[in-house]
């Protein structure tokens, strides 16, 4: 029937049923990288001989079946990464809700 409806091939049909009805548990991966700040001071102090540097620490989740990025949180350099693994679950929820 969806197939008619939407005049879609067979594959594409069993994929739009699948995403409609498959709401199983999510698997995440989660990761973490660091990023370096490079604003116009900072790259005055590199030129200049002085290096102050200033990181952030990315924190992205991405679904396991889709290799989708469904949360990511930005914290700064002193954030511990086990300390962010309750909080990405809640930023999932809230991203689904709006």
């Amino acid at each position: 029937m969806l197939r008619l409806v939407f005049h879609l091939a067979l594959r594409q049909a069993e994929g739009f049923a699948a995403s409609m009805l498959g709401h199983g548990p999510l698997h995440l991966l989660i990761d973490s990288t660091g990023l370096k700040l490079f604003d116009q001071g900072e790259w005055d102090e590199e030129k200049h001989g002085r290096t102050r540097r200033s990181w952030r620490k990315l924190h992205p989740a991405a679904s396991a079946g889709t290799e989708e990025i469904v949360a990511s949180l930005l914290t700064d350099n002193a954030a511990d990464d086990a300390g962010q693994l309750p909080v990405l679950p809640e930023a999932i929820e809230v991203k689904s809700r709006q």
